[in-house]
């Protein structure tokens, strides 16, 4: 009994003992395994952490993409050294010529009693593709350089089709200093004479009479080089400065080409004094006066050129080719409409000497009216042609207003949508050659036949405008014309006379006539 005691207390102290030794041991064990995951978890943290700075630095390191309809898509680098931006102006315009007739009959030809017919294009509820236009503009080194491209595919008389445009390069040197200038320069860059309206927001369809008249350009985009001063700050106001040099001549772009070393020149300045006062009725005053400066060489217009494709008589392949298109020598005044335009004044191919178009423009905005003013005068010296000098003197008043929106009357802006805007304008243009010689080479004539020396056109035109949303807007205008001097196949073409035996009674030409088209618009900026 004893011994089997004896060997029970031992076997117990035997266990005791090993337990008291490796409860420690096994604590130890314990204690690191549990610091071995708390430095493996801190590792994966750490990782973790490393990662996601790296996720969110490749993000950042992505191009960003925008959209703003009207201002087109951008892609831009996440560092602004570099962006891109796209955008398509695209209109779609209706005209019809109520009273007009497509085609008119004469008996004037070689042979007494022939009958004649010719196309007016006074037809009703035509479409046609005003601007049809995508453009690229790219820039670097957070825009400090700017390089813009456009394409230009509208249809209509007088319009190109699937043609280079806009192509220039400006360099932004107002980023280092606002009081230093922009440079541009290219084989078509923008610029200006008159305070002109906006195709996508104005109140009035088309530009002034007298730009549109002239066959330089409407808009002032020519080949060269130009120095732009944009809105520098001075005392309450600020002030916009062009000067521009025009290396083939004003509204001489890409693809064509004048033979002659003579160049041309545009100035411009703008001032809007009270920007920044507290008077509402000051603060939306902006003033501006610029003028176009070219002198034309006659000798450019008889010059021909000489090109392969024709075989004479001793095999050589040449063929002269008729270059006398190319000298801007026209005034004409005429109709907006793409469509069934109307010509009641034309002098074209000026003689020589120089030609400058120059005039004042007022803007004036108050709460959701706005009213602005141009006149311009056309002067053209027409050395040894028989005009004996050409002139053509214009102006215009437009009336804006923002009629309603879904904030309430007298509310509303083109990028708010649901708005209504109203406008109505008065213009007028006056024609006249200083000679009255009228000959089938030249005189201030309008059709054959026809010989007013001078003319006064007028234009009344309503506008209204739906804004269906930003960069859209569907627009209808009523314009209401009248000539002094109508020539005779125009008062037949309008509706004014029902022939041309009435039409060449009487007045014939000198007759006064007035006549009203009718268009529908639907306008989009990408």
């Amino acid at each position: 009994m004893n011994k089997r005691l004896r060997l029970l207390t031992a076997i117990c102290f035997t266990l005791a003992a090993f337990f008291l030794l490796a409860v420690p041991v096994w604590a130890d064990s314990v204690d690191e395994k549990i610091k071995a995951l708390e430095n493996e978890l801190t590792r994966l943290k750490s990782e973790q952490m490393e990662l996601k700075k790296e996720a969110v630095a490749a993000a950042a390191a992505l191009p960003e993409f925008t959209y703003r309809r009207g201002s087109g898509l951008t892609i831009a680098a996440a560092d602004k050294s570099w962006s891109m931006n796209f955008t398509w102006t695209w209109n779609l315009f209706n005209h019809s010529h109520p009273g007009g007739k497509p085609v008119i009959t004469t008996e004037t030809g070689p042979v007494s009693g022939d009958v004649i017919r010719s196309r007016t294009n006074q037809n009703n509820a035509q479409f046609t593709i005003r601007r049809n236009r995508p453009e690229w503009t790219f820039c670097w080194a957070d825009c400090f350089y700017e390089m813009s491209l456009s394409m230009d595919m509208a249809e209509g008389a007088d319009e190109t089709v699937a043609n280079a445009r806009d192509n220039n390069l400006s360099v932004h040197f107002e980023n280092w200093n606002p009081y230093l200038p922009r440079l541009n320069l290219g084989t078509r860059i923008p610029g200006s004479v008159y305070l002109g309206r906006s195709s996508s927001s104005g109140f009035s369809s088309e530009h002034s009479l007298v730009p549109s008249s002239n066959s330089t350009t409407s808009t002032g985009s020519s080949s060269g080089i130009a120095l732009w001063w944009e809105e520098i700050p001075v005392g309450s106001g600020d002030f916009t400065f062009l000067v521009r040099w025009l290396d083939r001549g004003v509204g001489v772009v890409l693809g064509e080409l004048r033979d002659t070393n003579k160049k041309a020149a545009n100035l411009y300045f703008q001032t809007r004094p009270f920007k920044n006062t507290k008077n509402m009725w000051l603060q939306g005053i902006t003033f501006a006066v610029g003028s176009y400066l070219q002198p034309i060489d006659k000798r450019a217009n008889s010059v021909n050129e000489l090109e392969d494709g024709f075989e004479d008589d001793s095999g050589d392949t040449i063929e002269l080719i008729s270059r006398d298109v190319e000298e801007p020598t026209r005034l004409r005044m005429r109709t907006h409409e793409r469509l069934g335009r109307i010509t009641v004044f034309d002098a074209n191919r000026i003689g020589g000497g120089l030609h400058h178009m120059t005039g004042p423009s007022l803007r004036w905005q108050v709460g959701p009216y706005q009213l602005s003013g141009v006149w311009l005068a056309d002067r053209w010296q027409g050395k040894r042609d028989s005009f004996r000098g050409v002139r053509g003197d214009g102006w215009k008043i437009e009336n804006g207003f923002w009629l309603w929106s879904p904030k309430g009357p007298f509310t509303g802006s083109s990028s708010t949508a649901g708005t209504v805007a109203l406008g109505w304008s008065f213009e007028r243009e006056d024609g006249r050659c200083n000679s009255r010689f009228v000959g089938s080479t030249g005189g201030c004539v309008a059709g054959p036949g026809q010989d007013p020396h001078q003319n006064a056109f007028i234009n009344r035109e309503l506008d209204l405008y739906y804004y269906i949303s930003r960069g859209l807007r569907l627009g209808f205008w009523w314009n209401w014309w009248k000539a002094h001097n109508t020539p005779t196949e125009t008062q037949v073409a309008v509706g004014c006379k029902r022939n041309i035996a009435a039409a060449e009674a009487g007045k014939e030409s000198g007759r006064e006539c007035s006549w009203h088209t009718i268009s529908f618009g639907l306008q989009y900026a990408f």
